[in-house]
């Protein structure tokens, strides 16, 4: 009898900790795994002139090593207060010392993404943009921030949930001047 009454409420701490979403994050989750189409948009739009459809909201997540690799549409201004259009985005994100965390990969990344240097060492005020994603129970956010020359600032929060019927997501462009929101619905296509 001596070691049975500490060895439970042991067991029962280490099946909570197991069963936390965010214990221990490795891997991003199977489940978000494949190619993502938008299927339904709603845009609050900061700028007149940007025409989006529910496509610009698809996404490919693969699994990549210990990591994974995200294919997207991002905003992004030409120079500071030029117009907002769409870029195609490539990048891979391997975990961090931190559970639910992950890092940008440079070097495993489309070539506009690779041309700013390394996460670890990357100084947004010296017009490198800081790249990070995190992992919250059945939500994976991109988040994005760049520095202009003339001292303003470009934030991108990509947030995407699984939902019973596939996947929400909301992406958000911030400048000091607007603030631009897609939110819409995605389906898994494929496999």
């Amino acid at each position: 009898m001596g070691n049975r009454g500490v060895l439970r409420p042991l067991v029962l701490i280490g099946v909570i900790l197991a069963a936390s979403p965010a214990f221990g994050q490795g891997a991003l989750p199977a489940s978000f795994h494949g190619d993502w189409q938008g299927k339904e948009l709603t845009v609050d739009d900061g700028s007149a002139g940007l025409k989006a459809t529910a496509q610009d909201l698809s996404v490919q997540i693969v699994p990549d090593g210990g990591g994974f690799r995200m294919r997207w549409t991002a905003l992004s201004r030409e120079g500071s207060g030029g117009p907002l259009a769409r870029r195609e985005v490539e990048a891979r994100f391997e975990p961090a010392d931190r559970p639910g965390v992950f890092v940008f990969d440079p070097e495993q990344s489309s070539l506009l993404l690779r041309l700013f240097g390394d996460p670890s060492t990357s100084n947004p005020l010296e017009g490198e943009p800081m790249l990070w994603a995190r992992l919250d129970g059945e939500t994976l956010s991109v988040y994005g921030l760049a520095i202009n020359p003339d001292g303003s600032f470009d934030l991108y929060q990509h947030v995407r949930t699984l939902t019973g019927e596939g996947m929400t997501a909301r992406h958000t462009h911030r400048t000091e001047q607007e603030a631009v929101t897609l939110e819409g619905r995605l389906v898994r296509v494929g496999g």
